[in-house]
């Protein structure tokens, strides 16, 4: 399943029109390649603008098509069946595990555990973290933390447990795979 590994963006980045890496988003053969920070840096600084429910300026998908907005991710967590398959385990190397989602019986939808890229402080910044254990999914919404007026971006985390809609201080800055689904 290695191939359907795609490219990590940074919440709110537009591919860029040479298809190149840059430091807010890897290509899916620099993602693979490169465990640590990646060549041409990470960025530290969240945009705070790019998409929208109905794609926005930096639109990562193919028109007619957009990132999901949290409402969406849910949507389809809340009318689908899930069945997680492969070892949920964390390696460099593990590019079997993920997600299938259902609906009457046909499995329509699969998700991978892609893994991030590091935003915070317990590694170095843009290395990969967890293939094989969580998939992290960004939506095109926003959330405001409680102790802080900020708005942060959301993603959606899978785990062999369950999943989460979240946010926190460094999202904005996060490698996360992008799903695109139609206006």
């Amino acid at each position: 399943m290695r191939e359907i590994h795609g490219a990590k963006y940074q919440w709110g980045t537009a591919t860029p029109a040479n298809g190149a890496s840059n430091n807010r988003f890897l290509t899916q053969a620099d993602d693979q390649s490169q465990n640590g920070t990646p060549s041409r840096g990470w960025s530290s600084t969240p945009l705070t603008a790019g998409w929208t429910s109905s794609g926005g300026p930096n639109n990562p998908c193919v028109g007619g098509f957009h990132v999901p907005t949290e409402a969406e991710w849910q949507a389809v967590i809340n009318n689908n069946t899930m069945r997680r398959v492969g070892t949920w385990v964390n390696s460099v190397t593990n590019y079997g595990s993920g997600v299938y989602f259902s609906a009457n019986g046909s499995e329509r939808l699969f998700l991978p555990s892609v893994g991030s890229r590091r935003n915070d402080p317990t590694g170095p910044l843009g290395s990969l973290d967890r293939r094989g254990a969580i998939g992290r999914y960004w939506t095109s919404s926003f959330t405001r933390d409680i102790a802080d007026p900020e708005l942060f971006p959301v993603y959606l985390a899978l785990t062999q447990s369950g999943y989460l809609l979240a946010s926190n201080l460094h999202a904005g800055t996060l490698g996360a795979a992008v799903g695109c689904i139609s206006n």
